[in-house]
């Protein structure tokens, strides 16, 4: 598809709007919850780094990336590259709420 610019514009289908939480800062209090329980079941002593993005992965898992629970292998999804590997407990946390797992 080409803009009255003349530039090139990609279209991408997007999947049908999940039920997802509508309320983010709920989500990033859930998320830190449950990191406060691995981290402490865990013997682990990172969860000021979920802590700190907890806010963060609630708005791009609940509001921002396509993903779908239901279809986890859906090809037209986003992935998410965590980088700050202290923190992956807080991605766990959010997967789950949106029931990739119990």
């Amino acid at each position: 598809m080409l803009h009255s610019d003349g530039n090139l514009a990609v279209v991408i289908a997007m999947p049908k709007t999940l039920d997802r939480p509508a309320d983010t800062p709920e989500l990033a209090r859930k998320v830190r919850q449950h990191a406060l329980r691995m981290t402490s079941r865990g013997g682990s002593s990172h969860v000021a780094s979920v802590f700190s993005m907890a806010d963060l992965i609630a708005v791009l898992y609940g509001r921002v990336l396509r993903v779908d629970p239901f279809n986890p292998r859906w090809e037209g999804r986003d992935r998410f590259i965590l980088s700050k590997g202290h923190a992956g407990a807080g991605v766990y946390a959010v997967l789950a709420e949106l029931g990739f797992f119990p």
